[in-house]
């Protein structure tokens, strides 16, 4: 009898899930952990561009706070003149002593005082700076002007500072600038681009000034043309830019590139300050960071630029971005091998499920179609499997049977049997009783089984009755032959 096999299409899903599934796995982990690195990358890069944000913060802060104290000296200083109303050269100089301006002012190339002086009065301040002294003083550069507006103070009065003795500021348009806007705003002023007269070719710098207005002692400069009338000078100091911010911004930018420009655009021509002066950070560079900030000083705009350099950029932390990638790939890798291992190890027992399901199955057909009658039974004797030919053999239905034991139709022989599991397996003919009441001989052929620490006896019965009877009729007739009288 043919039996009708279960489909196994969940076997193949299993197979199929044992190759995609690790797979899967696999790529869900990677994706966390590149999510991971990545977030604690987006960290590290915004930890890093708040340290840049705050370095180029404090480096705008620092120009600021630095250009406040140099303000306040020459405020100082026009206070000296005010007060005093007429401030010799010695008087200035022992003033200027007093500030120690090597000292507390780094950076500074020195204080000193713009005269303003007329065409009418030319002359008499060339006799009176001459008597002081300076036989060959002279207005620079020559020429008949209606105003001249020559240095006639500058401390400290030596080295480079003597080549700006005499020179008329009105002559060059950005000072004559700075000048005019300090006299008419009555105030602090900061002059544009210039060169100073204390550079030489070799090593320049950009410069500037920084001025204020003296007016005539005791005259009214509360109005514009007041003190167009009563302007006598300006107080004055002179800046060389790479100095000046070296010592203000010391090692605050060793590892940042900053440039500063002169007004509100940057260009080469107004660049007045570069901490890198080679631009080697510039030349092949894509820096991260870069931050412009724009600066009012004294009524003067400059422009600050500042970039990342490598060294600033390899304090990104990436240590712990990579420990999360380390540490990601590997659990990835491990889960991955866990659930591929866990797959196959039940892909393996599946599939010996498989095989002892289909074994079980083929030992069903073999049973359920033996033309012997076949039937196991535990040590009790109890039915626990039996053929149709069995069944149809003592008259009783296949679940019928499943429900006996063997004393419902087995003859004394077998039954001494049972109990006494041990014995050698052994063929000896029986007798049962089928349902109907009538008897059968059968050939029995016994085997002891061991499953699982437990014991069952496995039986084949096979129908003799006609081969008994045959036996039977050939002993008698035999027995006729013997005893016949008769040839």
């Amino acid at each position: 009898m043919a039996t009708k096999q279960p489909p196994r299409h969940w076997l193949n899903k299993i197979y199929s899930s044992s190759f995609y599934l690790p797979l899967l796995v696999l790529a869900i982990s990677l994706a966390a952990t590149y999510q991971l690195w990545k977030n604690e990358q987006q960290h590290a890069m915004q930890k890093l561009q708040t340290d840049f944000n705050y370095r180029a913060h404090d480096i705008g802060i620092r120009i600021k706070q630095g250009m406040d104290t140099y303000q306040q000296m020459l405020a100082g200083t026009q206070g000296f003149f005010a007060a005093s109303g007429s401030v010799g050269r010695n008087e200035f100089r022992g003033y200027a002593r007093a500030l120690n301006l090597d000292h507390n002012y780094p950076g500074i190339q020195g204080v000193g005082f713009i005269q303003l002086v007329p065409a009418a009065q030319k002359n008499k301040h060339i006799a009176a700076i001459r008597k002081e002294g300076f036989p060959a003083y002279a207005i620079k550069p020559g020429g008949e002007r209606e105003i001249y507006t020559p240095d006639i103070y500058l401390e400290p009065f030596s080295g480079r500072n003597l080549r700006s003795f005499g020179y008329d500021n009105y002559s060059e348009p950005v000072r004559r600038d700075a000048l005019e806007r300090a006299r008419d705003l009555n105030g602090l002023v900061l002059s544009g681009k210039l060169k100073l007269l204390q550079e030489d070719e070799q090593n320049a710098q950009a410069g500037f000034m920084m001025v204020l207005p003296v007016y005539k002692n005791g005259s009214a400069h509360d109005t514009l043309a007041a003190r167009r009338a009563n302007i006598s000078g300006w107080i004055y100091a002179p800046f060389r830019t790479t100095d000046l911010m070296t010592s203000i911004l010391n090692e605050s930018t060793d590892i940042l590139d900053v440039h500063l420009y002169d007004g509100t655009t940057i260009s080469e021509n107004r660049l007045v300050y570069n901490n890198d002066p080679s631009d080697k950070l510039r030349k092949g560079w894509s820096p991260l960071f870069h931050k412009t900030q724009h600066l009012n000083i004294a009524g003067h705009d400059w422009t600050l630029s500042i970039i990342s350099t490598p060294d600033f950029e390899a304090l990104l932390d990436i240590k712990k971005s990579n420990s999360i990638a380390y540490v990601g790939i590997s659990a990835a890798l491990l889960l991955t091998l866990i659930i591929w291992l866990l797959l196959h190890d039940r892909k393996r027992a599946l599939h010996a499920a498989d095989v002892i399901e289909r074994e079980g199955e083929k030992n069903e057909i073999l049973l359920r179609t033996a033309s012997d009658g076949i039937y196991i039974l535990d040590a009790s004797g109890k039915m626990l499997q039996v053929n149709d030919a069995f069944s149809r053999m003592l008259g009783y239905t296949r679940e019928e049977m499943l429900t006996m034991d063997v004393t419902q139709w087995s003859a004394a022989k077998l039954k001494s049997q049972i109990g006494t599991i041990g014995y050698i397996d052994q063929i000896f003919e029986t007798c049962f009783r089928r349902r109907d009441g009538s008897s059968i001989d059968v050939e029995i052929s016994t085997s002891n089984v061991e499953i699982s620490d437990q014991q069952f006896i496995y039986n084949s019965a096979r129908d003799i009755t006609e081969r008994k009877k045959a036996e039977e009729e050939l002993h008698l007739a035999a027995m006729v032959y013997q005893n016949s009288s008769e040839a």
